[in-house]
């Protein structure tokens, strides 16, 4: 069962801090042989290992992942090759006989990529052959050349920002993905252990029926010895026999809470009909109360709900910075520039080229710009719109969990102390049925008398038992609404890559 000791000590949770995967978490199915220990830390681990819709949810950060892989690809520089051949036979007049005869080969090899300027670049070799033949004259020549170009954006989608907005969208939804599948590991956390407390607390319920079967049963057992020797009414045995019926009643729907909660913990912890849970301790006693150090902080650095709704801040912040840069010129700056060669020997058009006998170059601007610019300007108010409600979401969010917070510390202190008040019951109770018993074998008290006492021992012990388990839900319930659940049930997360459980799934 969870401590209720903590070191008052909690650092920030970064985003890169929520791609968490349990250390144990290794493979896509894990088998529970034998008898499942009734730990809760066992439990909220094992429930993790296995419960069907988070290996379900392991896929999206995976997915998430491929994207961004594929948003970064736009580095990826593309090398181009071409080799082409051209002819033909061509008449010079019509009638004449004559033709003019045209053979050529064009080759070249490019390589291209883009800057985190924003540049697009490229550098290419290219040669180009000619064989013209007429009936006068036969030409031929090589022509190679090499250059390089360049086309540099000055404002709309310059920079880096604007180069890799493909890629900083793809990382915001990374993020999203990874807080989405601890949201889900800490909800599947705090279910199993909350079923694990309500197992508990059937079983306790369950001992207390059967030993108010034994109590009824010993004094139906009495009342007949005392109805044959003639000291007691038969009136009574009735009483008692009833007690008796009423209380194995009782026991029955006991059991069947047992199982109903055994049925939905194995649905939670994926376990099949064969798994038996074992022995568990019986539900303990604070000693004090839980204290937690600045919970408000915790959760508001760790919950996952929070750290989504600043991904979507930090995601719609940076829409707007994309969409004022959209509203500005689109103003390029273009240059190319190389040599090139020509004579009809290859070899001494690439001298051309080695003395730089022929530069070429080009240089100029391009401008482009939509008189109003409407839809630019649509989308960045839009933009600034969106940012403005994911910060009031945020908000609103904030508010909700250190409300839920302050709620769940309230029910500690509450639960804390209905402990107390129902131990005192418990102790009045079995005071009272100890003196209404010895009554009863002085014949100055009814069977009737006994079998409400100890009804009312039973309700009193059951009452004890559920403010043990209310006091250790609501202490699962401060951890989840923290997001210290996983840590404090020792699921101890790391910056792994979940995506690798994914793949893992598939091979």
């Amino acid at each position: 069962m969870g401590s209720n000791k903590t070191n008052g000590k909690f650092n920030s949770m970064t985003l890169k801090s929520f791609l968490p995967v349990a250390t144990f978490f290794l493979s896509a199915s894990c088998c529970i042989a034998g008898d499942i220990s009734l730990d809760m830390r066992n439990i909220g681990r094992t429930a993790v290992m296995n419960h069907p819709d988070l290996r379900t949810a392991t896929f999206a950060p995976a997915l998430a992942g491929t994207s961004v892989e594929k948003a970064k690809a736009i580095y990826d520089p593309v090398l181009s090759a071409l080799l082409e051949n051209k002819g033909s036979d061509t008449p010079t007049t019509s009638g004449s006989g004559g033709f003019t005869r045209s053979r050529s080969w064009d080759s070249s090899l490019s390589l291209a990529t883009l800057l985190q300027t924003g540049a697009s670049t490229s550098a290419s070799v290219s040669s180009a052959w000619r064989h013209e033949e007429t009936a006068f004259s036969t030409t031929d020549f090589v022509s190679p050349a090499i250059s390089v170009s360049v086309s540099q954006p000055l404002f709309k989608d310059s920079g880096k920002a604007m180069t890799e907005r493909g890629i900083t969208s793809a990382s915001y939804s990374l993020k999203s993905a990874e807080v989405d599948w601890y949201s889900q590991m800490l909800s599947v956390t705090a279910k199993a252990c909350t079923q694990f407390l309500v197992l508990l607390k059937a079983r306790e319920s369950q001992e207390s029926r059967k030993s108010s079967v034994a109590v009824a049963r010993r004094l139906h057992a009495e009342n007949d010895a005392r109805v044959k020797v003639g000291v007691l009414a038969p009136v009574d045995l009735l009483d008692s026999e009833l007690g008796v019926a009423t209380r194995e009643f009782d026991l029955l729907q006991a059991e069947k809470a047992v199982r109903d909660s055994e049925d939905v913990l194995r649905y939670l912890l994926h376990a099949s009909d064969n798994d038996a849970f074992g022995a568990a301790e019986p539900l303990g006693e604070p000693e004090t109360v839980f204290v937690s150090v600045n919970p408000v902080e915790t959760a508001l650095s760790r919950r996952p709900e929070i750290a989504k709704a600043r991904v979507a801040v930090q995601n719609e912040a940076f829409n707007v910075v994309v969409a004022r840069n959209q509203m500005m010129p689109d103003l390029s700056m273009r240059g190319t520039a190389g040599l090139s060669g020509l004579d009809s020997n290859s070899g001494k058009a690439g001298i051309d080229i080695a003395e730089a006998r022929y530069p070429f170059w080009t240089l100029g601007v391009e401008l482009a710009f939509p008189i109003r610019n409407g839809s630019a300007r649509a989308d960045y108010r839009s933009g600034r719109l969106r940012e403005a409600q994911a910060r009031s979401t945020l908000s609103a969010l904030e508010d909700a969990v250190a409300l839920e917070v302050r709620n769940a510390l309230r029910a500690i202190d509450t639960r804390y102390r209905q402990i107390a008040v129902a131990r005192k019951g418990v102790q009045v109770a079995e005071s009272r049925l100890a003196a209404f018993v010895k009554r009863n074998s002085l014949g100055m008290a009814t069977t009737r008398n006994v079998l409400d006492a100890e009804a009312d021992l039973t309700s009193a012990r059951e009452t004890l038992t559920l403010a043990k388990a209310d006091y250790q839900t609501a202490l699962v319930e401060l951890w989840r609404s923290t997001g210290e659940l996983p840590e404090m049930e020792g699921i101890e997360v790391t910056v792994n890559d979940i995506s690798e459980n994914a793949w893992r799934q598939i091979r």
